[in-house]
């Protein structure tokens, strides 16, 4: 083999390919995020029908990764990267806000000054 010809193959063979695919994100199904946000939404500060939703909200097959982000984007204001975290802030924000009822009932509107 000729020296040329064999930089030009060791160069091509180590020269980074280029992908001709590309990854497309998944398409977000609006309708589901805006189904399960109006049902979330009304059930806020009441325990047991945000807890029914949010276990069909988490047991919902059809409903994937992608919906349960914008969910929490939508609802907290605040993005997740991953499916748990973006479920953690989906309950985290009910919980808050059923403390905070709960703190306001405790003082009946009065404060401490």
């Amino acid at each position: 083999m000729e020296i040329g010809a064999f930089v030009q193959t060791a160069t091509e063979a180590a020269a980074p390919r280029r992908s001709t695919r590309t990854r497309a994100a998944p398409a977000v199904r609006d309708d589901l995020v805006a189904h399960y946000k109006e049902k979330l939404e009304a059930a806020l500060g009441d325990e047991e029908k945000f807890t029914t939703i949010y276990n069909d909200l988490r047991a919902n097959t059809a409903i994937g990764k992608p919906e349960i982000i914008a969910l929490a984007k939508q609802m907290t204001g605040s993005g997740a990267r991953a499916e748990d975290a973006a479920l953690k802030k989906i309950w985290n924000r009910h919980q808050s806000l059923v403390v905070f009822k709960a703190k306001s009932r405790a003082t009946g509107g009065r404060s401490a000054a």
